[in-house]
């Protein structure tokens, strides 16, 4: 079994009993509606795959605090990542070439930009995430078809890529033009 998180931040239990998921990182959100009582809930609102599907809640005590790897980079750290190179922008253009991309920690986590202007973003056979892109200076702006909130791609020199506010990735992974 492949275990990769993909979001992590806060919920909150609404009146009639849905309970809203809000990413810490990306700031969407996925809503679960109950179901059967207050133990199973279908994917109202979230990414594609999700959709549909069932969580099964396993206890009504709160869990404690899940801690992050040390690896992982927080919201603000990611932010102000991103506003640094905003800043740069004007310094330099790097040039993107739309196609297949892969990381360079993990192949099986890739990132494919057509010439129609979409995208989809791949973790093993799993499309964690597919919608449209543009270029704004040195980063991509990648909106997913599901969700309210866009993912951002910062654009380096020689077809690299590196994840900023990317799903799935909260390391500044770099990805590696393939083809």
């Amino acid at each position: 079994m492949i275990s990769q998180p993909l979001s992590f931040g806060e919920y909150t239990v609404e009146d009639n009993g849905n309970y809203t998921l809000t990413d810490g990182t990306n700031q969407y959100v996925i809503t679960l509606e109950p179901v059967t009582g207050n133990k199973i809930f279908m994917v109202k609102d979230g990414f594609r795959w999700m959709q549909l599907n069932y969580f099964v809640k396993s206890s009504d005590k709160p869990s404690s605090p899940v801690s992050i790897s040390s690896d992982f980079l927080s919201r603000s750290e990611l932010l102000s990542y991103r506003e640094k190179i905003r800043i740069d922008k004007n310094t330099y253009k790097n040039k993107f070439r739309n196609g297949f991309y892969q990381s360079d920690f993990n192949p099986e986590f890739t990132f494919r930009a057509h010439d129609d202007g979409t995208y989809s973003i791949r973790f093993y056979s799993l499309e964690l995430s597919n919608g449209t892109w543009e270029k704004e200076d040195n980063f991509l702006k990648l909106k997913d078809d599901n969700l309210a909130a866009y993912f951002f791609v910062a654009v380096e020199p020689e077809d690299k890529l590196k994840s900023i506010l990317m799903p799935g990735d909260f390391s500044l992974t770099r990805f590696s033009k393939v083809s």
